[in-house]
């Protein structure tokens, strides 16, 4: 690792190094003392930044989600058609899985395995992205044509209830590769707009 000026780590270079373990392990299997052993990271260089490994996790956590939001909107154009508006979407998530794959399996292990002590922490992270991805989504369905007596918000509330019924399913699930993450998306995604959006979009 890199040094600061004035000798110190970067704090992003530490959360970089936590994203990396944490990608690899379970929250409760790693420890400070090894993280820094494997790391070369003085323990002062650390507590500079984290007072402890829930701040560490939350904030490698936190760097985790801004970054996929950041990468859709980087990855993705003015939505023209419906179709394209969702294939654009699914592209962005399935590029940024392949080019920041220990991102990936942190975002997957937020979802998925989250410790009891940090899930109400990590809800308000999630609800960032969530409501990031109604947005998203709530532009898409402005190019579509739903069936007879649905509104957009009809829409969204079904894909809130999907999304909760795949994050209730593999609630305690020890892992999920990144591949079949993407194939969970995309059945959401797919099954919000089953029923809803009529053929031919």
């Amino acid at each position: 690792m890199s040094l600061t000026p004035k000798g110190k780590i970067s704090k992003k270079e530490i959360i970089d190094a936590a994203i990396l373990e944490f990608s690899q392990g379970s929250y409760t299997e790693i420890s400070l003392n090894q993280f820094c052993k494997n790391n070369g990271i003085s323990k002062g260089h650390l507590y500079h930044y984290f007072e402890s490994k829930e701040a560490l996790y939350l904030d490698s956590v936190q760097e985790t989600y801004n970054l996929l939001m950041q990468y859709i909107v980087d990855h993705t154009s003015k939505i023209s058609n419906y179709e394209h508006g969702l294939s654009q979407y699914l592209d962005a998530r399935y590029a940024f899985g392949k080019e920041y794959p220990d991102h990936s399996r942190l975002f997957i292990h937020t979802r998925y395995n989250v410790p009891e002590q940090l899930r109400e922490p990590i809800r308000s992270v999630k609800q960032n992205l969530l409501d990031f991805n109604l947005n998203y989504f709530r532009a898409v369905l402005e190019h579509a044509t739903l069936e007879d007596g649905l509104s957009i918000e009809d829409v969204l509330q079904y894909y809130l209830v999907v999304n909760d019924a795949f994050d209730a399913k593999f609630h305690e699930v020890d892992s999920v590769d990144v591949d079949q993450h993407f194939k969970d998306i995309e059945l959401v995604i797919n099954m919000m707009m089953f029923g809803t959006v009529k053929r031919g979009q």
